[in-house]
């Protein structure tokens, strides 16, 4: 696993690497939905990566991953630079 930090474009970005079996596009779908699992073999309720991605949003961040089956993935997210914060309205939010 690898985690790199970097400022770009008012925000920092974190990445958080590995080379583990990747996740297919069909479950990277469900990854940051409430109960949303990659697969039924790994343990958990799917919950994780569902409150990272409101905690992320609720700052002014994004967050995502980009995975290829057998070479890994990287998961991504944003937050603004301290003074560019901007905390989203419940309207604002993409539930």
């Amino acid at each position: 696993i690898s985690i790199t930090a970097e400022e770009k474009d008012k925000n920092i970005l974190i990445k958080v690497s590995d080379t583990g079996i990747g996740i297919s596009k069909e479950d990277q779908a469900k990854l940051f939905k409430p109960f949303g699992r990659a697969t039924e073999q790994y343990d958990g309720m799917g919950l994780g990566l569902y409150i990272c991605k409101n905690i992320v949003e609720h700052h002014g961040g994004n967050i995502w991953v980009e995975s290829v089956p057998s070479e890994g993935s990287t998961f991504y997210f944003t937050l603004p630079v301290l003074g560019e914060s901007k905390v989203l309205t419940q309207s604002e939010k993409k539930l």
